[in-house]
């Protein structure tokens, strides 16, 4: 599989474990046993588990200097942008440039 597809499948896989675990996570204080047993939580955890073996898997075939900075770089700027479409959270101008430095320097490392 090409790295590109491999980063597709990595992104899609952490980010949805993460979106799905904050998710099952809110307005979860105090009721950890009902919070444990929900269908988001535990399809959260599947698909962030699943996201750790793409990633040790793609060790097998590519460097871990090249494949750490990409993986989590992609997965950083997913959710974040993620977070600001569906959670409101704010994308202050100093973020935005953040996320342009990440997609810069994972270009750059891929080049190597």
């Amino acid at each position: 599989m090409r790295l590109a597809a491999i980063t597709a499948l990595y992104v899609a896989l952490n980010a949805t474990g993460v979106f799905l675990l904050r998710d099952a996570m809110s307005g979860s204080s105090g009721q950890r046993l009902s919070s444990a047993l929900q269908p988001a939580l535990l399809l959260g955890v599947l698909c962030y588990g699943l996201s750790f073996v793409t990633f040790v898997l793609t060790l097998r075939s590519y460097s871990l200097s090249l494949v750490f900075p990409l993986l989590s770089g992609a997965a950083y700027a997913a959710i974040a942008i993620g977070s600001w479409a569906f959670l409101d959270e704010p994308m202050p101008l100093l973020r935005v440039a953040g996320i342009v430095a990440i997609g810069t320097g994972i270009v750059l490392v891929q080049l190597t």
